[in-house]
């Protein structure tokens, strides 16, 4: 083997690391507590700047509000929690959260399943059914709840997570 052919070859395996480096790299999932905290905010949207308001909130008699959420994605609570803060919702796993379903005609459905925290108060429940990142800034996260389920594309922006927009999924 001359020369030539051995710096050639060392040239190319030094592109071939560099590349699998790289991908590396640029292949690391974030963290789905962030994304996920960015997509409830968006499907709660409606209510947080309403409920945001202390006055408003003790009117409609809601201090905090507790919603359980069942995922077999690994969250970080407290980090839930924290990014939820600015917003009335208080994260609990659905672990810690008991349940009561009560049979009947409710139109479309024939029972009703009632969610409460640890305290005993009425609590509303979410799914988080999957988080996937196409890339370290880039989340879907597909939420289900009662009457039916949305996918939120999370984008992260100057260290932040929001969520860019979303599309239903399915509706009852």
């Amino acid at each position: 083997m001359d020369k030539t052919s051995v710096v050639g070859l060392t040239a190319i395996a030094g592109f071939v690391a560099g590349g699998v480096w790289l991908s590396a790299l640029l292949d690391r999932s974030p963290d789905p507590t962030e994304p996920v905290a960015a997509a409830i905010k968006a499907d709660f949207s409606e209510y947080i700047p309403y409920l945001k308001d202390p006055v408003r909130r003790a009117e409609a008699g809601i201090d905090k509000a507790a919603i359980c959420i069942q995922t077999e994605e690994l969250l970080d609570y407290p980090i839930l929690a924290d990014r939820l803060a600015d917003s009335f919702l208080h994260p609990i796993p659905v672990a810690d959260c008991t349940s009561k379903t009560v049979e009947g005609d409710f139109g479309m459905f024939t029972a009703l399943t009632y969610w409460f925290d640890k305290d005993g108060a009425e609590a509303g429940k979410i799914d988080v059914v999957a988080v996937r990142c196409p890339t370290p800034s880039r989340c879907f996260v597909d939420i289900d709840h009662r009457g039916g389920g949305n996918r939120y594309e999370a984008i992260r922006s100057d260290g932040r997570w929001m969520a860019k927009w979303h599309k239903m999924r399915w509706v009852v």
